[in-house]
């Protein structure tokens, strides 16, 4: 039997022309119960190795990235550890919407 989880991630790239691009993962799950899904270490990036954590309640999915300085491309790469943590959306859409609204008020402000 498989037990594996793909993970999408979309990033907005600001170039000349904004596009979106997708990351996709699959991983292959090392543990499976009623609280938590937890994947085995995915080392498929380059200088690279993340784990993807799904607990259920409360319900959070969590990906921890570590980027690894080895011998050749990855040499210059710093190594450190990052946490990416599954959020709403919309919300975040609202929130992000607001804050320019707010922004945008606040320059007319001082221009008059």
């Amino acid at each position: 039997e498989f037990k594996r989880c793909i993970d999408s991630t979309a990033s907005l790239v600001n170039a000349n022309v904004p596009h979106l691009k997708v990351h996709t993962h699959v991983y292959d799950i090392q543990e499976w119960d009623d609280a938590k899904i937890v994947s085995a270490p995915y080392d498929g990036e380059a200088c690279a190795v993340s784990i993807l954590r799904i607990s259920r309640n409360p319900p959070l999915v969590t990906r921890f990235l570590s980027l690894q300085n080895k011998p050749g491309p990855c040499a210059k790469v710093k190594a450190e550890d990052r946490q990416y943590v599954l959020e709403d959306g919309p919300k975040i859409y609202q929130i992000l919407r607001m804050q320019k609204a707010e922004a945008i008020q606040q320059i007319l402000q001082v221009t008059k």
